[in-house]
């Protein structure tokens, strides 16, 4: 509790306004029930392992990707060299 500015800590009560330059928050604390509260934790669960899944899709399609081992040689055209015209 000793790293922390005083603007991180914010008492809050019901029906409080926050005020920032641009905009307002007010404060509304609602009741949950248990049920209520178990709903929600099962709903993020899934989420979070959703999210987890694909994380672990994408990093597999990256792992099975092929790894460049040198870097690529620019490609360079041979100058042209004008034949020499005779002149009469």
């Amino acid at each position: 509790m000793n790293n922390h500015c005083p603007s991180d800590l914010i008492p809050v009560q019901n029906n409080m306004i926050i005020s920032f330059v641009n905009y307002e928050l007010r404060v509304q604390l609602e009741d949950k029930s248990a049920a209520d509260i178990e709903r929600e934790t099962v709903n993020q669960n899934e989420n979070f392992a959703q999210w987890d899944e694909e994380w672990k899709r994408m990093a597999g399609a990256h792992a099975n990707a092929p790894i460049a081992t040198e870097e690529p040689r620019p490609v360079v055209e041979e100058a042209k060299v004008a034949e020499p015209v005779a002149v009469v």
